[in-house]
């Protein structure tokens, strides 16, 4: 091997240090909005179930005294509280008030160690020759430092690349998972006077083609043009867990059909999107078709590349 390929080699061991820190944090935090849903419940319970015994024993219709006759009855009706309660608490859990409280606390606990995810984003990707090889960094270190199977970071990519084949379409159900956290997405473009241009925009996903997203825009706006004009990239905000789609390996057209032939999507996949839409206005808004032929997958700790169809293999 040769020292320029032990130095890179070197270095994506540290990549994968860090990515491994970056898992550690975030297992972290996992735990840790898991254990205060288990504490408030617990905690809930407990509290509840004392409250609902103290008013029985010290009710007024001397309930605790009737039942003195019977073996240990304190603790049964304790024990029987307890069951009611939480099983009532769990259901609690999910409604709006304690959902409200335990999207704070996670959102909290997100924060506190944010700095540490996001100092780690540097390490997701790992460009060699212009390519991002970041999800093929744990092949490529078995092949090398485990087996031992080659000598040069070059001829392992090779085979890596051979071993997947060109059309096979990977990652296909992981975009899937990601597109279905989240409605937007951010168009980056060039306009026509050379500036770039950026704008968030809503979409909907096409049941039975995975890759193409449908977002719809008023006929007499200049978007138009700048859209089926310009070479496009995306990229999808940051969901709770950190889990991003970007991509410039995208086509977009304009869809021979108007809004009103897709309403169920945007319906169903955009809540009140057609609110205020009158039925001249479905008929005549433009829709777009995006289609995605390759995209970058990202979390707070994994990296890797989803081939949609054949074009993303460019």
């Amino acid at each position: 091997m040769t020292p320029y390929d032990e130095q890179l080699v070197a270095h994506m061991k540290l990549r994968e240090h860090h990515m491994k820190r970056r898992q550690v944090t975030t297992n972290k935090i996992f735990r840790l909005q898991k254990r205060v849903k288990q504490v408030t419940t617990l905690v809930g319970t407990l509290a509840s179930t004392v409250i609902l015994m103290a008013i029985l024993i010290y009710s007024p219709l001397d309930v605790d005294h009737r039942l003195q006759g019977l073996p240990r009855v304190d603790v049964l009706i304790f024990v029987g509280l307890l069951i009611i309660m939480s099983f009532i608490m769990h259901k609690l859990t999910e409604c709006g008030t304690m959902k409200r409280f335990f999207k704070r606390q996670s959102a909290k606990i997100r924060r506190r160690y944010s700095g540490e995810l996001h100092a780690g984003r540097r390490w997701i990707q790992f460009y060699y020759k212009g390519r991002d090889i970041g999800p093929l960094i744990p092949r490529i270190l078995y092949y090398i430092d485990s087996e031992h199977e080659f000598e040069s970071v070059d001829a392992t990519i090779e085979h890596i690349d051979q071993t997947v084949g060109r059309l096979q379409k990977a990652g296909v159900e992981k975009f899937q998972r990601y597109a279905r956290l989240t409605n937007q997405v951010i168009l980056s473009l060039i306009r026509s006077d050379g500036k770039p241009s950026s704008g968030l925009m809503r979409f909907v996903k096409v049941p039975d083609r995975p890759n193409v997203w449908l977002m719809a825009s008023a006929p007499d706006t200049p978007k138009i043009a700048e859209l089926t004009n310009s070479a496009v990239a995306i990229f999808t905000p940051p969901t709770r867990d950190g889990a991003t789609i970007s991509s410039n390996n995208v086509s977009i057209v304009q869809a021979p059909y108007h809004l009103e032939a897709v309403t169920d999507l945007f319906r169903d996949q955009v809540h009140g999107y057609l609110d205020g839409m009158s039925e001249e206005d479905l008929a005549t808004e433009i829709v777009f078709e995006l289609t995605i032929h390759s995209a970058k997958l990202d979390t707070w700790t994994d990296h890797s590349l989803a081939v949609l169809d054949e074009k993303g293999y460019l």
